[in-house]
């Protein structure tokens, strides 16, 4: 058995001992903060320590197709089973649908992190702690991150009503499920975020004029159509096949050549200047929210997707949408305003545009 699957054999071991309770389609999953088992146990049986040996369990992992990891679930669990352990068919479903998807969610979490390690532009500790500096319980609890959030509602090769084949799961969250589709009648791919969090959802459905005001820019990701009708609230975005602008830097190694990076730094410029004259502001801003097309151009991803609040227009001050509340966006990148909670104001984005500058 490969490093990969051993890596997703002891992840079924751990959903098995640490599931609160078996979530249904959609639903969040909720595990006990207490438990290792099934990783610690993997790593002292393999005798894996090197940081070298942990990234390659986590690159191997993540090149397992969903059939794959599902395929090691039902064997784990079948080898528990002949264990003694007694596991229902409810529950053993549940976890042969999280694992599916957890090769996709490694992929997300954790490529560009390998590859700034291995091109030795960020520490061990900061971009994965899985060095020998690292704490076993930094290690465990990176581990546990890796578990999907939730049960994925629909499944690959599946369909949705009259509209769309699911390709590829591109992520999931609090906020719900985003997939890569195909256009049944156009035969094209789509990004489709499903919103099935229920608050989620009725700040989704009481923000709609937010979804209206996002500008049609050649450095925003387009918004194609969005139902926020009847559950589940979905938008479908266009499909940007190129990566993120994380991998694209990281791609360079040590330096990006200087013309790349005002060409780059220029384009989302523009496409944050358009924004603000609506006045809209993004407050979560960073290389992993701007993703790359084929011809490395440049798009915002990520206004308002997983952070819309439920705040009209005219209730915030300056009359300007904010897409954030206090505690979202990502540390690194905020403003001091922001980290305090203040208003969203178009600085908030300057900041982290300068930021990522550097970056």
């Amino acid at each position: 058995m490969e490093v990969g699957e051993k890596f997703v054999q002891a992840a079924t071991c751990f959903l098995f001992a640490a599931l609160k309770q078996v979530p249904g389609l959609g639903a969040a999953v909720e595990v006990w903060d207490n438990v290792n088992h099934g990783f610690q146990s993997m790593e002292q049986k393999e005798k894996i320590q090197s940081l070298e040996e942990r990234l390659l369990q986590l690159e191997s992992a993540s090149k397992l197709t969903s059939q794959e990891a599902r395929g090691i679930a039902v064997r784990t669990i079948e080898d528990l089973r002949q264990q003694g352990e007694v596991i229902s068919e409810e529950k053993a479903q549940a976890i042969e649908d999280i694992i599916s998807v957890m090769p996709s969610n490694i992929a997300h979490k954790t490529c560009s992190s390998v590859v700034s390690l291995k091109n030795k532009v960020a520490s061990e500790y900061i971009a994965l702690p899985l060095g020998i500096d690292a704490m076993e319980e930094d290690r465990m609890s990176f581990y546990k991150s890796l578990i999907p959030s939730r049960r994925p509602k629909w499944q690959k090769s599946s369909e949705f009503k009259d509209r769309w084949y699911f390709e590829d799961l591109l992520g999931m969250g609090g906020f719900g499920e985003v997939w890569r589709v195909k256009h049944k009648s156009l035969a094209k791919y789509q990004a489709v975020k499903f919103c099935l969090d229920e608050k989620s959802s009725k700040i989704l459905k009481r923000e709609e004029h937010i979804i209206a005001s996002l500008p049609n820019h050649k450095n925003i990701v387009n918004v194609l159509d969005s139902n926020i009708e009847q559950e589940p609230y979905w938008i479908a975005f266009e499909y940007v096949d190129g990566g993120t602008l994380e991998k694209h830097i990281l791609n360079f190694g040590q330096s990006m050549p200087l013309q790349e990076v005002i060409r780059l730094m220029s384009e989302i410029c523009s496409g944050l200047s358009c924004a603000h004259k609506i006045p809209l502001v993004h407050r979560d801003l960073k290389p992993a929210n701007i993703l790359m097309t084929q011809d490395h151009t440049p798009k915002i991803a990520d206004f308002g997707l997983s952070k819309i609040i439920a705040e009209s227009i005219h209730n915030v001050p300056g009359n300007t949408l904010q897409m954030s509340m206090r505690n979202y966006g990502t540390w690194t990148w905020m403003s001091p305003e922001q980290r305090e909670g203040l208003p969203a104001h178009p600085s908030d984005d300057v900041y982290a545009w300068d930021f990522s500058y550097g970056q």
